[in-house]
């Protein structure tokens, strides 16, 4: 079974070298998979059908921009959100970027670093 972060792009009775190959290409972002990303940047969530009807991917066949965006979600820069129908009738994946941490906030200053004692 494939490393999850790669299962979208190898399947399970690949070769070794496959596998090899999915998992170099992992840590790389394409110069469109950064434009898929700041689609969902700007937009916020939508489906396959919205990102691909987008002005910036007018040049790009369907099947092109439906794999950047799995890409993505395997390697968990995007993630599902729920789920609506399209014009057809036909149920759509919603994907967004994911929630980012929330951050705690504090006036209090941090309690103060120990600093160990000098031996005499």
């Amino acid at each position: 079974m494939p490393d999850p972060d790669i299962r979208g792009m190898v399947h399970t009775n690949d070769p070794g070298t496959s596998v090899a190959a999915a998992e170099t290409l992992l840590p790389r972002l394409t110069e469109l998979h950064q434009r898929v990303l700041q689609a969902f940047a700007t937009r916020g969530p939508m489906t396959d059908e919205e990102l691909e009807l987008l002005p910036e991917f007018v040049d790009f066949g369907p099947s092109t921009i439906r794999k950047r965006r799995s890409e993505l979600y395997h390697t968990k820069r995007l993630v599902v959100v729920g789920a609506r129908r399209n014009q057809r009738n036909f149920k759509m994946l919603v994907w967004a970027l994911p929630p980012r941490p929330r951050v705690r906030w504090s006036l209090k200053p941090p309690p103060p670093v120990a600093t160990p004692r000098k031996k005499r």
